[in-house]
């Protein structure tokens, strides 16, 4: 799974969300995709930014902040 969400992430153009990396994977477990995705922050394989709720509104039609994931 890990390996996935790696190549997802080098194709896409830009940072995903949880969900969205979830919703790209086919995979409904959140939680799984959690632990994959801390597994690689610790490796330093993925970069996390926060973007606060204006962004997150703007970029996602999220209404509140939220953590983006890209390589």
């Amino acid at each position: 799974m890990q390996e996935k969400i790696l190549i997802l992430l080098e194709k896409t153009k830009k940072p995903l969300s949880r969900g969205e990396i979830a919703k790209k994977l086919h995979e409904e477990d959140l939680n799984k995709i959690s632990h994959r995705i801390n597994s690689l922050l610790k490796g330093r394989l993925i970069k996390c930014i926060e973007i606060n709720q204006p962004q997150a509104m703007e970029y996602y039609h999220c209404k509140r902040s939220m953590r983006v994931y890209y390589v």
